[in-house]
């Protein structure tokens, strides 16, 4: 009988310890058919960095390459901070992004896409004994593949106003056209009614 309320405690306590999620993603070659996957890859350098807090985090980034897609010179990456495969942006670092839109002007981050940070110290780039390729490997199969494209203007994003709210006297004169309309209506229908009674 002790054995068995020692099995019992040992079951539960195992069962209240919590399983740390492995980073696990499935190691894939850089070829047309991966870019294919993507609406956005560029390479760029983090310039702003707001960290997770009760939302999801953001990285905005400045496109020093684009390659695949359109984007303006900054662009931002939301990411979820509580994902196994996890890293931290910091401002001044440098990644190869692969991403599709979310909204207009940002994406977000997969974790298991092809992105990448390029790392000062070519020893610690674990990326390179993932995926079989450097950094440099990949920007120059990018270049080559896809060519380098050029950002669009913020002046032709933000191209004219897209949710102006009218002026004061705007306002008014909707309000009084609108008041006179319904006044006209509700006398066109009283002389309709009256008329056939």
């Amino acid at each position: 009988m002790r054995v068995f309320f020692s099995y019992l405690l040992l079951l539960c306590l195992v069962m209240q310890t919590p399983v740390a999620k492995a980073c696990q993603c499935p190691v894939v070659a850089l070829d047309r058919s991966l870019t294919a996957n993507y609406q956005l890859i560029f390479y760029g350098r983090v310039v702003d960095v707001h960290a997770c807090g009760d939302r999801p985090g953001e990285a905005v980034f400045e496109i020093r390459e684009l390659y695949q897609g359109n984007s303006v010179p900054t662009f931002t990456i939301v990411y979820d901070c509580k994902d196994a495969c996890y890293l931290p942006f910091n401002k001044g670092d440098e990644w190869l992004i692969y991403t599709n839109y979310r909204q207009m002007g940002n994406g977000r981050m997969d974790w298991c896409s092809r992105s990448r940070k390029m790392m000062s110290v070519q020893k610690e780039d674990f990326y390179t004994v993932n995926y079989g390729t450097t950094f440099d490997d990949d920007i120059r199969f990018l270049r080559d593949s896809l060519g380098i494209h050029r950002t669009a203007s913020n002046d032709l994003v933000n191209a004219g106003p897209r949710n102006q709210h009218p002026d004061l006297y705007s306002t008014a004169m909707m309000l009084l056209l609108s008041l006179a309309g319904m006044v006209g209506f509700y006398v066109l229908i009283r002389r309709l009614l009256f008329k056939k009674g």
